[in-house]
This record gives structure tokens, sequence and C-alpha cells, in this order.
């Protein structure tokens, strides 16, 4: 998503790139990783890979299921 001038990016309608799919989903996802590429410019330390919360060590409790017991 960068573009052709230095440390600006674009997203959304303002890019193409082959295989690209016109949804609003897929400019959210060009923004998050826009900007994690971004921040890795401001300050180099960060990760470029943040990774997931299910990556960590100890995973968060579940949610408890609100399904009906009769089905």
């Amino acid at each position: 998503m960068q573009s052709n001038l230095a440390r600006m990016f674009a997203v959304g309608d303002a890019s193409t790139y082959p295989g690209k799919v016109a949804l609003m989903a897929t400019g959210f996802g060009e923004a998050a990783t826009a900007v994690n590429h971004a921040a890795v410019l401001v300050d180099p330390e960060l990760s470029l890979l943040p990774g997931h919360s299910t990556d960590d060590d100890v995973a968060p409790p579940t949610a408890t299921s609100s399904a009906r017991p009769d089905r």
C-alpha cells in the first residue's frame, strides 16, 4: 500500500493492485496494514507483524455458550 511517494500510503478506492477485490472490507484491512507499516517507519523498534491475541502463551477464557440446551 505504499505509494510512489516516500512514507505515503494509499488504501481503499485510492489504491489499485493486481488481484484487489473492490469491497469495503478490503479497504478496512488495507488501512490496518498501512497503519502498521507507517508505525514501523515512525518507530523502527516496533514489530511489522504485531501478531494476534491468539498467539499469546495463555489464551483468554472463552465466553460461555448461550445456546439453548434443547438444541
